[in-house]
């Protein structure tokens, strides 16, 4: 697979599961339609992790990076946005506050993520 191809079509997984967080947050005072986007990004941000983890281990389709030190900051992002999807995912089906509390710094982590992303694997 091409490798700008390739960076397209995951930057445009991750970019619809930024989307869809940020749906669920601005509707998060209507709890059915707030779960139903958080879970549609949470979905769409696990398959699109382990599409990226899958083709570049099992596969080895490699996307070079234009800038190594903005991929490392990425990936150290990317761990860290990943572990806290899964608290806040947790949170949210046992209804803690830490919930509501992590919601926005989640989402703006995330944004920081996707844009690092962009910023070292978009075609140019």
């Amino acid at each position: 697979m091409p490798p700008p191809i390739l960076a397209v079509v995951f930057l445009g997984v991750m970019a619809a599961a930024l989307l869809c967080f940020a749906l669920a947050w601005r509707r998060r005072a209507d709890r059915r339609a707030h779960v139903r986007f958080a879970v549609a990004g949470a979905a769409i941000d696990v398959a699109g992790t382990l599409a990226v983890l899958l083709t570049h281990r099992v596969l080895g389709w490699v996307v070079p990076a234009h800038d190594a030190t903005v991929a490392s900051v990425h990936r150290a992002f990317a761990y860290v946005v990943t572990a806290l999807l899964l608290v806040q995912a947790w949170a949210g089906v046992r209804r803690l506050p830490l919930h509501r509390h992590l919601g926005l710094p989640f989402l703006v982590l995330y944004a920081v993520t996707y844009a690092l992303a962009v910023v070292a694997y978009a075609p140019r």
